[in-house]
Formats: structure tokens, sequence, C-alpha cells
């Protein structure tokens, strides 16, 4: 008897309503991982009896087997009172969706919306987030409120176009300099609806009435400049911008700089978020007048966006101010590596699993912030990934990555 075969899918979309049973009953091991399934009352009974293995977001019962068009979006898109949509379609949307006034008809032609990301809508169709999967959040808005980017900064030519009596909403406004001219700003009756302000001291007193009373206001100290993405700093920034610096976002002290020199060039440091130092770069911190949410003493050496990550005493030996793993997958720590030599040299930040023996555990734990697994590693094919399990073994695997496919 010829050995039976394991099908692997990876889509977006799946439509089972059309599938024969006789036609995968020929496999030993079904695996779908997919956004949305389309099913019916005869397919769902086949599923059923079939030896599947199913991940997916959401499930939608469709009679029979009714023509339905799929839009996906990788990226931001947009739904308004102009918005052609096909009767019967459906949507998957990785990013943002923004929904504008006027766009229930557009609605009410999809069958089904996947937001794997945020939705903007007004208040006046907040209705129809209930029948929206929504794997993240969504935000409703005044409809009277003009949309702008939900990170907005405000140069000195916004207030030359803003509408006469506009209200705009964005998630957060941040004034780029205080040559922004928020007394011109005030006399066009313009407001705003946002979450959070971020104004130079200069124009606080002016700007603050523009805002509703539930913002939150961030100011920035006078003469200080702005930055409002993540900042590496090293003597590039200090000559660009100055010595007096407002970051809103993280910062980080260049690697090169290995004593924290660059903080004796600042006068003045702010940061909305967290400073990440090493242990040597500290002790030039403690001179400076410094603020920050967050103060995160790192260990010398960085690995980050690993798939796999062995840590052995070669590599804690020759990294004197110790190692630090962050945003990866499995790391794995001989058994030679004393738990004196983690809790001095390691850290460890957004990983995965952590393969460890018994007498690891508690002081991989005690240099652990949010990692999922701490452990020796039981090769339980159980608790692996079910479809990784069946392509080791691809002679007797179909596998089969589309955007849609169809049973």
């Amino acid at each position: 008897m010829a050995e039976k075969k394991n099908l692997v899918i990876n889509c977006d979309v799946l439509d089972t309503r059309r599938m024969k049973e006789e036609d995968y009953a020929q496999y030993e091991q079904i695996v779908v991982n997919a956004d949305l399934v389309l099913v019916n009352e005869t397919s769902k009974s086949i599923l059923a009896r079939l030896p599947l293995t199913l991940r997916h977001d959401s499930t939608i019962e469709v009679p029979g087997d009714a023509q339905v068009e799929l839009r996906t979006v990788n990226g931001d898109s947009e739904l308004s009172g102009g918005t052609a949509v096909a009767s019967r379609s459906m949507l998957i949307v990785n990013g943002v969706l923004r929904i504008r006034p006027g766009a229930e008809k557009a609605l009410s032609q999809f069958v089904s919306i996947l937001i794997n990301g945020l939705v903007e809508c007004p208040k006046s169709l907040e209705g129809y987030l209930n029948g929206m999967d929504i794997n993240g959040s969504a935000e409703v808005y005044p409809d009277d409120c003009i949309l702008l980017e939900r990170s907005f900064l405000m140069d000195e030519y916004f207030p030359l176009r803003a509408q006469e009596g506009a209200r705009y909403y964005a998630r957060r406004v941040m004034f780029k300099n205080a040559k922004v001219d928020a007394a011109a700003l005030a006399k066009k009756n313009v407001r705003f609806v946002c979450k959070r302000f971020i104004v130079p001291e200069e124009l606080a007193e002016t700007a603050a009435p523009l805002f509703d009373e539930q913002a939150e206001c961030v100011v920035v100290p006078r003469g200080m400049t702005f930055l409002n993405e993540d900042a590496v700093l090293n003597d590039a920034l200090v000559r660009r911008y100055g010595g007096r610096l407002f970051v809103y976002g993280n910062a980080s002290v260049d690697p090169a700089d290995r004593d924290g020199a660059i903080f004796a060039r600042l006068e003045k440091l702010i940061v909305r978020g967290r400073l990440s130092v090493t242990a040597r770069q500290e002790q030039g911190l403690a001179a400076l007048d410094a603020e920050y949410d967050e103060l995160d003493v790192t260990k010398g050496r960085r690995i980050r966006h690993m798939e796999k990550v062995r840590v052995d005493r070669a590599l804690l030996d020759a990294s004197p101010e110790g190692v630090k793993i962050l945003n990866s997958g499995k790391v794995v720590i001989d058994e030679d590596v004393t738990a004196e030599a983690i809790l001095e040299k390691l850290a460890l930040e957004h990983v995965v699993q952590v393969v460890c023996t018994e007498a690891q555990e508690s002081a991989v734990a005690a240099v652990s912030d949010h990692v999922g697994r701490i452990g020796a590693d039981d090769g339980d094919e159980k608790a692996e990934d079910p479809a990784a399990a069946l392509l080791r073994d691809l002679a007797n695997t179909k596998l089969i990555n589309a955007d849609s496919y169809v049973l």
C-alpha cells in the first residue's frame, strides 16, 4: 500500500465550500494556516471528518458556492463614500483601516472585514465595528473632524493651509518647533481632537486652547530641540541639533562610544521613553542633567532578531561587559555555563524560548524580561508547530502557499 502523504496550506483566505471529501481523504494529515475560512453546511461536515489541524482567525459561513470577491491590503487602507465595492466582498487589511463619514454603502457590501492592526472609525458608523474581526484596536473619532496623519508633525506652513473653523483629528499632534504660528490657528478658530499633543514651552499658553481638554499636554522646555523619533546619541546628532535634546521615543548611546563620552557634550537631555546605556556609559550619564521614563543598563554585547542563539562559555568569556539577547526566537544555553555567569553576564528580553538545565532555570528567570518559556527542550512534537513538523518530511508533504485557495 502506498504511503499516505501530508498536506500543508498557508493562505489568507481558504474557501472550502466546493470541496469533495474523497479528494482529501487520501492525506494522513492536513494542516491549514489561514486568516479567514469560508464554509457552508456541507463543508463544515466534511472538515469535521478529515485529519485536519486548522489555525485561523475567523470563519464565515456563506451559503452554497456564491461568488465572493476578496480584497487583501498589506498596509493602510481607506473606505469612504466614493469607494466602489462589489456586492458580497471580503476585506483583509494588514495595517490601518481608515473609515470616513459616508462610507455606509461601501461597508454594507462586505460579508466580512478582517483587520490585523487598527481601525479608525467615525462615531456615526461605530456600530459597524461589531461586525468586524479586529486583531488589534479600534478608535472612534467625531464625524465633523478632518483626519490628519496618526502622528501629525505640524510645521510652520500648516497654519497657512488650515481651514477656517475646522476640527482636525490625529492620535498625536506635535509642533515641530516654536516657529509654528499657534496664534494664527486660534484666529482661524481651528481645533484639534487627539490623545496627546507636544508643544514647545514658548507656545504652550497660546496652543493649549486649540485642544480638547481631555488631551494630554507634553511641554518641551524652552530652548530644547524636539526629536520625534528614536535617537542614537553621538557627535553627529549633537552637531546637527545642539546639546539640549528632547527625545520623544527611545534613545541609546552609539556603541562605538564605550565610555559614554557623548554625555559630556550634552547640556540637557529628556527622553520620553527608554534610555539604554551600558554599565560603563552610565558613569558618564551621572554628571548630566537628564530625565527619562526608564533607564535600561544593558549588557555590553547585543544580539537581536535571531531565530536561534547558542550561549556558551566562549561567548560570555569574550564579552567582559556581558551579552544581551533580544527580540529572538530560541536561545540555547550550554550545560557548562554556570548560574553565576548567567546572572553576571547575560540578559534576555522578548525571547520566545530559552532552553537550559534545571540548575540554570532560576538564574535565567532572574535575567529575563518578556520571555515565553524557560526550561529543558523535551522534544515534545505536540508542542511544535504542526506545519513545521510535517515540512521536515518534504518527500511526503505537499505544500501550498497562496493569497487565497479553494479546496
